[in-house]
């Protein structure tokens, strides 16, 4: 059953981001437009917000199982919006964080994916999106396919969720470290 949703879910995703069969231009290609300007501002003011802690954070931490989530962190302002949400994991041969970032809405206006390989590959994507939510152009490096990124980015649209989500491992509570906690 749980393979059928999966299934599904790709299907529905990758037929909806396909639907006008009109590729989408690349990230590099819009850099001028008014729209990546503004989210580049915006991720810009986020990350300050963060070295600052002028953003609320939140932490799940979970037992490395490969290849999984292994950590899922979400920033929110002081009117409860997500801002930022980050997903990290892996396996043992790389390391995947994926970011994204929120207007003061909470809708989701940019979206970096970023593995590293333990050969010191490193490949990522970009994924802009306009205030509607509509992606605007996306940026995928050469060895990361774009069809590998439908799946990743569902769970983006809806971050406070994302984070409540089940846990994929055992949960590690808040003061324990990993190797304690993990091993019993």
């Amino acid at each position: 059953m749980m393979k059928n949703t999966i299934l599904i879910i790709l299907i529905l995703v990758s037929t909806s981001l396909w639907a006008n069969d009109k590729p989408l231009p690349s990230c590099a290609s819009l850099r001028g437009s008014s729209t990546i300007k503004t989210n580049q501002t915006l991720v810009k003011q986020l990350q300050a917000a963060m070295r600052k802690h002028a953003l609320s954070q939140e932490q799940r931490q979970f037992c490395y199982e490969q290849p999984q989530e292994t950590t899922r962190t979400l920033w929110s302002d002081s009117a409860g919006h997500p801002r930022v949400y980050t997903s990290e994991g892996g396996s043992d041969d790389h390391a995947e964080r994926k970011t994204g970032y929120y207007d003061e809405h909470g809708e989701l206006r940019s979206l970096y994916i970023k593995i590293n390989d333990v050969h010191g590959n490193e490949d990522g994507a970009t994924i802009e999106y306009d205030a509607s939510g509509n992606i605007i152009c996306r940026t995928v490096s050469e060895r990361l396919r774009a069809t590998d990124l439908d799946a990743t980015e569902l769970p983006f649209h809806n971050p406070k969720q994302a984070f409540a989500d089940k846990a994929p491992s055992r949960e590690i509570p808040a003061g324990q470290k990993e190797g304690n906690f993990c091993r019993k």
